[in-house]
């Protein structure tokens, strides 16, 4: 049997004020490995050219 996951969260690095506008942004530094456990999971991850990862990413 496939191992199937259902994303339900993401993850938005920012500050809104009350009318919703975003008002500032964050990146996000890991500090370490990032591990998928598929090709096709690894394809779908969004890391932008702002992102830092000081470890590998890689499929176990």
């Amino acid at each position: 049997m496939p191992y199937r996951v259902k994303i339900a969260r993401k993850l938005a690095l920012y500050d809104q004020g009350e009318d919703r506008n975003i008002t500032n942004s964050y990146t996000l530094t890991v500090d370490g490995n990032i591990y998928f456990a598929s090709d096709e999971f690894e394809a779908s991850a969004e890391l932008s050219n702002n992102s830092e990862v000081t470890g590998s990413v890689e499929v176990q």
